[in-house]
C-alpha cells in the first residue's frame, strides 16, 4: 500500500466547478484521496499521511510560468 501524501499550504485549481480552489489535496499512490480545506483533507487522510507545504517546497509561484512547467513534463508518467 502507497503512503498517504498531504500537500497543502497552497492554492490549487480543481477544475470542479462547484469548488474551484482548494488549499490542500491527498494523493495515495496515483489516486486522489481528497480536496479541500487544510482541516478537510488532514481529517480524510489520516494522521499517518506524510505533510508537504507546498508554500515551503517550491510550488509558490509556479501559476506564472504555465508553458514551461508543463513542458518539462512531457514524457513523465503523471
Amino acid at each position: 500500500m502507497d503512503k498517504r501524501v498531504i500537500y497543502g499550504n497552497g492554492r490549487v485549481y480543481t477544475v470542479d466547478e462547484r469548488c474551484p480552489w482548494a488549499q490542500a489535496f491527498c494523493v495515495e499512490g496515483t489516486k486522489f484521496i481528497a480536496v479541500g480545506t487544510e482541516e478537510e483533507v488532514a481529517e480524510k487522510a489520516g494522521a499517518d499521511a506524510e505533510y508537504i507545504d507546498l508554500q515551503k517546497n517550491g510550488f509558490a509561484g509556479l501559476h506564472r510560468f504555465p508553458y514551461s512547467c508543463g513542458t518539462g513534463l512531457r514524457g513523465s508518467a503523471v
